[in-house]
């Protein structure tokens, strides 16, 4: 897929005509994809786009540098697509320009750097198994060190509540559900297409705000596209 990544920081993106381009490339994701843009970017300090042949936002993917536990790690925020774009790969680009940044933090400093994301989506979460190395929950519901450090984390720094029998299931982590019903028709095709029934199996309800928390590492190899 011809096009180019760029880089910015998010300071440097809260100008109104950018603001408006994210929108638009959601708008049909989200009754209200002004509220969204406006959330993640206050919880982002970096944000990758993706332009297509034609110089048009595609795709973009915002995220965090931070620390846990003092402790290196990026918190992989909102990654979307423009509706013409969904399902053609287009935010992966943004996802290799993104690893390779971590790759090359982790060489100069010597240290491994943890990654972590929130989703409602099976498609977000099969992205997350595909493309990056370590993820925790991996389909079968089993947890590794990083993300059980990162629930404790959670539960006493942000007030998680992690759910039981599925503790990587936080429940109602977002105040409401902010797709539109076009995008939740489309998460239930997705769904049904790829028999992926954890969720409900977990007891997600994305309705009621519950998200599903991962961890998960960059890979040794970043995928070339």
């Amino acid at each position: 897929m011809i096009g180019n990544v760029t880089y910015t920081e998010v300071c440097l993106a809260r100008a109104p005509e950018l603001w408006g381009e994210l929108e638009r490339v959601i708008e049909s994701s989200y009754a209200f994809p002004n509220k969204v843009v406006e959330k993640a970017l206050i919880r982002s300090n970096s944000l990758y786009q993706w332009f297509d042949q034609n110089e048009r936002l595609g795709a973009f993917f915002l995220v965090n540098w931070e620390t846990v536990n003092d402790k290196p790690a990026v918190y992989c925020g909102l990654t979307a697509a423009r509706e013409d774009l969904k399902g053609s790969g287009a935010s992966k680009h943004c996802f290799a320009y993104f690893l390779r940044d971590v790759r090359a933090w982790e060489e100069a400093h010597g240290e491994r750097v943890l990654l972590w994301a929130m989703t409602a989506t099976p498609s977000a979460f099969n992205i997350i198994n595909s493309v990056f190395a370590n993820a925790s929950p991996n389909l079968l519901g089993h947890m590794d060190s990083d993300l059980t450090e990162l629930l404790e984390v959670g539960k006493h720094k942000w007030g998680w509540n992690c759910a039981v029998d599925h503790p990587f299931v936080v429940k109602g982590l977002v105040h409401a559900s902010d797709f539109s019903e076009a995008e939740r028709n489309r998460i239930r095709g997705l769904k049904d297409k790829h028999e992926f029934d954890q969720f409900e199996r977990w007891n997600l309800k994305e309705e009621e705000g519950d998200r599903c928390i991962l961890t998960f590492r960059a890979p040794r190899t970043i995928p070339k596209l």
